[in-house]
């Protein structure tokens, strides 16, 4: 009997210590608060720390219990590449993310998109903060409603409204949720790129083809294609791969030119600038490029943003505020597009938008540190 007793506390002992959750230490550098940060945690890694995961058995929390939202990480490929988990840390702080082996709680996406046929090809994306869409080639055939650039929609909810507002058709004006007001044209509206040679902005014509990367709940991303088009006397083509995570008001675009010579090529991240008077910011020592609009009657001011992760030069020209680059031979080209609305309520002032801004490369820059 007393040998059966010690068997069963044995068992015991045992069932106690697997069930201890998995724990990853996450350090926050910087002196600043960073909310709804992107822990990126990269696959072959994680599995060399956890070979015991089991991804349909899998809750993440916080050090205190609360539940973490997470996501596996494809980008496009039949394997996870990353695990991404959305945590709040302090400043200058060590935190603990845990995994446990049991069910998460049912998730509520905060990242969305999707290519849009019928609305003429856009692919439309947003978040909990913002949404943006860019033109396709089926809207070529509508010479008086062709558009170039990036296109901001204007909304005031956290929830997802690309699905709602195509659905009706009727978001020009707010009906609480907020509206589409920016007027892109033939522009780099909310912060296109295109080449930049003998003093002109080359514009292509528009994306022909897209795939979805990953599709949320806390990350979307998607490339989008171009035909070759004629620069100067050089063939040039580009893909543009964009990337949104919740609560962030920047998208990560990675932009891969090739030239039919080889040639590297100069171009220009831009903003279109309206005729009225606005705040313009050129940063170039911080990489920031920012610009309070006019205010659009009762719809508000947008306020947008180019942010580069090097010094850049930057200038106010052609119609538009615009970041200079030069893309590279066989690499991406690397910057932050995004705006933010002032009826959303996130920012009053151009001072609180570049200072998030500022904030915002710094986290990029000084990624956390993760260790077990």
């Amino acid at each position: 009997m007393k040998k059966l007793s010690t068997i069963l506390c044995a068992m015991t002992v045992g069932l106690t210590v697997s069930a201890q959750p998995f724990q990853l230490k996450v350090q926050n550098t910087l002196p600043i608060q960073r909310n709804d940060e992107v822990v990126e945690i990269g696959w072959k890694d994680l599995l060399s720390w956890y070979p015991t995961l089991d991804t349909n058995n899998l809750k993440i929390t916080d050090e205190n219990g609360k539940e973490l939202l997470y996501q596996f990480e494809y980008r496009g490929n039949t394997a996870p590449v990353n695990l991404l988990v959305l945590a709040d840390l302090s400043p200058s702080s060590t935190s603990l993310i845990q995994f446990h082996k049991t069910k998460k709680s049912p998730v509520t996406p905060r990242v969305f998109g999707r290519y849009v046929p019928e609305r003429l090809d856009d692919f439309a994306w947003e978040n909990d903060r913002t949404a943006f869409r860019m033109y396709g080639k089926a809207l070529e055939s509508r010479p008086s409603e062709n558009a170039y650039g990036i296109d901001v929609w204007s909304k005031r909810t956290s929830n997802l409204i690309i699905d709602k507002w195509y659905k009706t058709g009727d978001y020009h004006k707010d009906h609480g949720d907020g509206l589409d007001y920016y007027k892109v044209g033939f522009t780099l509206g909310a912060g296109d790129i295109a080449p930049f040679v003998n003093d002109s902005i080359w514009f292509s014509r528009n994306y022909v083809r897209y795939k979805v990367l990953d599709n949320g709940p806390i990350r979307v991303s998607f490339r989008l294609e171009y035909d070759a088009w004629k620069v100067d006397d050089t063939e040039v083509s580009v893909s543009k791969t964009i990337t949104l995570d919740a609560g962030s008001h920047l998208n990560l675009a990675e932009i891969r030119y090739h030239t039919s010579d080889g040639r590297e090529i100069p171009v220009v991240a831009g903003l279109v600038k309206r005729d009225e008077s606005g705040i313009l910011i050129l940063d170039e020592k911080n990489g920031v490029m920012a610009y309070e609009e006019p205010e659009h009657g009762e719809d508000g001011i947008m306020r947008l943003a180019c942010v580069s992760l090097e010094p850049s030069t930057m200038e106010v020209r052609k119609g538009h505020l615009l970041t200079h680059r030069l893309a590279k031979r066989h690499s991406a080209l690397l910057y932050y597009f995004g705006a933010s609305w002032s009826k959303a309520g996130y920012f009053s002032t151009i001072n609180e938008w570049t200072d998030y801004l500022k904030a915002f490369r710094q986290r990029v820059l000084n990624p956390v540190k993760l260790s077990k």
